[in-house]
């Protein structure tokens, strides 16, 4: 299993949407999970806190991913 950060799209029952930064869980090539909160830039040093920033900024590279159903969203 792998991980890595993606922008996650989160549609609410009032039909407003919200993006985060969470990490997504993989199984070979599909998402299997994404956590359930977006994640925080945190660490005990700010050599981490840089680290964690530089690798949460890669998932703008990637299409950014539906919280319900696991899947890239179309342009």
């Amino acid at each position: 299993m792998s991980w890595n950060y993606r922008l996650v799209r989160r549609r609410w029952d009032t039909g407003e949407a919200t993006y985060g930064v969470h990490e997504a869980y993989y199984e070979g090539e599909t998402v299997s999970s994404i956590t359930s909160e977006p994640i925080e830039v945190v660490g005990d040093t700010r050599v981490q806190v840089q680290r964690t920033w530089i690798m949460m900024a890669e998932a703008f590279t990637k299409p950014t991913l539906d919280w319900e159903t696991r899947q890239e969203l179309k342009k």
